[in-house]
């Protein structure tokens, strides 16, 4: 009975699902699903003004499965290049989905720190393909921004994606979801990070999330959080290396079965940058 009522709950909700535009990388995923203000190469994808935060250039590569359902992957690749007078540029690639159905984003992404703001631009292919029917693409442009309110401590996020409201079908005017989010993280210490972030989406409630991050060494990561009014549970794991840079996060819904993530990072010029909100 549960599968049944996970399959007609999926149903109902798949064009929802697939166009949430939910983070990458299984550091965000892992903190509730904030994404603002996280230093990896997932920020192509994930919020193009924290390009400047991540610093360096990057290669990133994900696996999803939603719901412990085999239809319900989503695979995702990222890379950063950093230029000189810190300018970065992005590119991404997500797909969520079978041969059936699925989703994906294509990503272009731009970003310039000047003094303690960063700003991020970006702009992104959309396309769902529905077996039997004609593909649909829709363009959307992203806009992003990034201030460091105290140096070291404060930071202050804000994106909104889809600032044109593309329209998807002519059906019931049905459009392209619209997202704003706002967050901060605030460094407690070298060791513990909090994060906090609330998103508003086309079709879908408010949705709050509280993260904590735990280094209790440089080279390891815990990560716990909840998200939205009607909890998900968030855990994640974090192991940097150096050049490499590995990421597992755990997700329990409310009604659904568990979702688990998987990243891997390269950082092929390793140099850090010095700043210490990681």
């Amino acid at each position: 009975m549960k599968s049944v009522f996970i399959v007609c709950f999926l149903l109902v909700n798949l064009q929802v699902l697939a166009t949430n535009f939910e983070p990458v990388g299984a550091g965000s995923k892992g903190s509730a699903n904030t994404f603002l203000n996280h230093a990896d190469v997932w920020t192509s994808m994930n919020h193009a003004a924290s390009m400047p935060l991540f610093g360096k250039t990057g290669f990133a590569v994900q696996a999803e499965r939603k719901y412990n359902i085999k239809n319900f992957q989503s695979l995702a690749l990222a890379y950063v290049q950093a230029f000189k007078n810190d300018n970065y540029l992005g590119f991404s690639v997500y797909r969520f989905g079978d041969e059936l159905f699925n989703f994906s984003r294509f990503n272009l992404s731009y970003s310039k720190q000047i003094g303690l703001f960063s700003i991020g631009i970006g702009t992104e292919f959309l396309q769902w393909h529905i077996e039997e029917k004609k593909n649909t693409f829709k363009p959307i442009f992203n806009l992003s921004g990034q201030a460091r309110v105290i140096k070291d401590k404060l930071l202050i996020g804000a994106q909104a994606i889809n600032l044109l409201q593309q329209e998807l079908s002519s059906y019931q005017n049905e459009v392209v979801p619209s997202v704003l989010s706002a967050g901060m993280l605030y460094k407690h210490n070298t060791q513990i990070n909090i994060l906090a972030e609330f998103q508003i989406q086309t079709y879908q409630n408010p949705i709050p999330k509280l993260a904590i991050e735990y280094s209790p060494i440089e080279k390891l990561t815990f990560r716990i959080g909840v998200s939205n009014t009607n909890p998900i549970y968030h855990a994640g794991l974090g192991i940097n290396l150096k050049q490499w840079q590995l990421g597992y996060s755990y997700i329990s819904h409310p009604q659904l079965n568990s979702s688990q993530c998987i990243s891997l990072a390269f950082y092929p010029n390793f140099k850090p940058k010095n700043i210490n909100v990681k």
